[in-house]
């Protein structure tokens, strides 16, 4: 990939934007992370990956589980669906 340098101005809250041809070639879109990383020629800004357990968060939210429920999974949820079907506890 060639290298784009382009200028862009810093503003008064310290606030920078990324033009748009970098934002689409990177997959950096509006309302999602990105990491910062500080090293001896600059900022270097990269997407950021979301790791299963960040994703299942974000669905455990959207479902409305609060903080602390517990969600049941594979054998544990299988356990507890046999127990109740056949009154097993």
């Amino acid at each position: 990939m060639d290298t784009l340098i382009t200028k862009v101005r810093v503003g008064e809250s310290g606030q920078i934007v990324i033009p748009k041809i970098m934002r689409e070639s990177m997959g950096i879109v509006p309302k999602k992370d990105v990491n910062l990383s500080l090293g001896k020629g600059g900022i270097l800004i990269t997407p950021r990956k979301v790791g299963l357990a960040e994703h299942c968060e974000r669905i455990a939210r959207e479902c409305g589980l609060k903080k602390g429920e517990k969600i049941l999974m594979g054998c544990e949820l299988y356990d507890q669906i046999f127990s109740e079907k056949y009154g097993l506890r």
